[in-house]
């Protein structure tokens, strides 16, 4: 099932909007280095039906 997703990178002014399936969401990756990153899960069959969830993403640490 496709579904639209919108990132919302923490202290960031923009949201980035992807078409993509569901089952995948967990390999898309917002560049940059975020503590968080919020995204809006949609149903295709009801965009207004979002649910906002949140995924904890460690910052890059140098070798």
């Amino acid at each position: 099932m496709n579904s639209i997703i919108a990132f919302q990178p923490q202290n960031e002014e923009y949201t980035v909007k992807l078409l993509c399936n569901i089952s995948e969401y967990n390999l898309i990756e917002v560049g940059g280095r975020y503590s968080q990153v919020y995204y809006l899960i949609y149903d295709q069959k009801d965009l207004n039906q979002g649910i906002l969830k949140s995924m904890i993403r460690l910052p890059d640490t140098p070798t």
